[in-house]
């Protein structure tokens, strides 16, 4: 069962690091994408593990969900000479492209949130700023159930945005009239 969120900044530095690090060679990273792999990493580890791997605050911003605590990290990662930026403006938007100078401190993570890291890279790798702010508008609950700028309930992760199957509405409706749950129109 989940639990409480924690948030950790050494940790949460530690972990822009660690993305910024493994997208080095990535084409489409910018800032945006990494905004969505913070997200994907710390929801996905709540809802497999019980618990965020940082504990960040995410909210709704134009772009998808963005980490609350990312400006003041890069500008901290920044001035200690942990993270650079690389401007690339040969697209029709220009893009902010977090580079690590440092390798991240990879034992402040458990295997599990490794795995969980991996995972959130795999599943972003084809996608550029626009596709992952398309790919977060359509995955997330929590972004498409809050205000602009709100935070993003953690426990937002349990809630599937897949259509639910024909069939499984019908099984529900059957139940639901069978044992008398609800008045439910057939």
């Amino acid at each position: 069962m989940a639990g409480r969120v924690e948030f950790s900044s050494g940790k949460f530095k530690e972990l822009v690091l660690l993305f910024t690090d493994r997208s080095a060679d990535d084409p489409l990273m910018s800032r945006v994408k990494l905004n969505k792999l913070l997200y994907y990493a710390d929801f996905e580890a709540y809802r497999r593990l019980g618990h965020a791997i940082t504990g960040a605050t995410y909210v709704k911003g134009e772009f998808g969900p963005m980490a609350a605590e990312l400006p003041l990290a890069e500008e901290e990662l920044g001035r200690a000479g942990y993270l650079t930026w690389r401007i690339d403006e040969s697209g029709s938007h220009v893009r902010k492209i977090p580079v690590a100078r440092e390798k991240p401190d990879e034992g402040q993570f458990a295997g599990e949130e490794l795995d969980i890291v991996a995972e959130a890279l795999f599943e972003l790798k084809e996608l550029g700023g626009a596709g992952a702010r398309d790919w977060s508008h359509k995955n997330s609950a929590g972004w498409n159930l809050v205000e602009d700028e709100a935070p993003i309930p953690y426990s937002t992760a349990f809630i599937s945005t897949e259509q639910i199957p024909s069939e499984d509405i019908d099984r529900a409706r059957q139940l639901g009239l069978e044992r008398n749950w609800a008045e439910i129109r057939p």
